[in-house]
């Protein structure tokens, strides 16, 4: 997976990814690819974070939908979205920006981190 921000602040998105047979990989900047590229290994879980100007002014809300089971929770700044096992496939991530304190948004999307799921 890759993030891309434009916009009129410095900084960016940096995405670390849990992958199979690794583990946690190291953050890696907006223009490289998070995870496996084309990989045998499954990628279960994600961490993002804002750099630079962009973590001055932001939040960055992030979730992952697995197949057979929908949307897991959200995660906020650095925090594990996505799933323990990798007996899941990841079809899609959301990720949301949010000015810092928009209160209201917030509330809608309270971080709940990884989620350890049953087979």
């Amino acid at each position: 997976m890759r993030v891309d921000v434009d916009g009129r602040y410095s900084g960016g998105v940096q995405v670390a990814a849990k992958v199979e047979g690794d583990g946690w990989r190291s953050y890696v900047r907006d223009t490289k690819v998070a995870g496996t590229y084309h990989g045998k290994n499954r990628t279960s879980a994600y961490k993002m974070r804002l750099t630079g100007e962009m973590a001055k002014r932001y939040d960055i809300y992030y979730r992952v939908h697995v197949s057979g089971i929908g949307w897991l929770g959200w995660a906020k700044n650095g925090g594990g979205a996505g799933t323990e096992s990798y007996r899941y496939r990841n079809t899609a991530v959301q990720v949301v920006l949010v000015k810092k304190g928009e209160r209201r948004l917030m509330k809608r999307l309270r971080p709940s981190g990884l989620q350890a799921l049953s087979p």
